[in-house]
């Protein structure tokens, strides 16, 4: 993107097109190298589906929490089963 060119954006555009975190993915990407930042479209868009799939799958994993009736039961399970491994291994 280029100001001679006219083909550059705001903050402000970018953070009112893509949302603030898709921006801050696209703002994060944009740097890496010694060369100037250059601000990609197609990383703001993927950042919005991943982040959305990111909250798709935080929300089905809340509900499925919720309705365990004893979370300790199958924390202790999978520690005893990491425990009993660790101890076959070292002997």
């Amino acid at each position: 993107m280029s100001k001679s060119k006219g083909n550059f954006y705001t903050v402000q555009q970018i953070i009112e097109t893509y949302g603030a975190d898709a921006a801050r993915v696209a703002f994060a990407d944009s740097g890496d190298t010694h060369d100037d930042a250059n601000f990609v479209q197609e990383i703001s868009n993927k950042a919005i589906l991943r982040l959305t799939a990111f909250e798709k799958w935080y929300d089905d994993v809340i509900k499925f929490n919720q309705f365990r009736e004893n979370d300790h039961v199958y924390d202790e399970i999978f520690s005893n089963s990491i425990d009993h491994h660790m101890n076959e291994a070292y002997h």
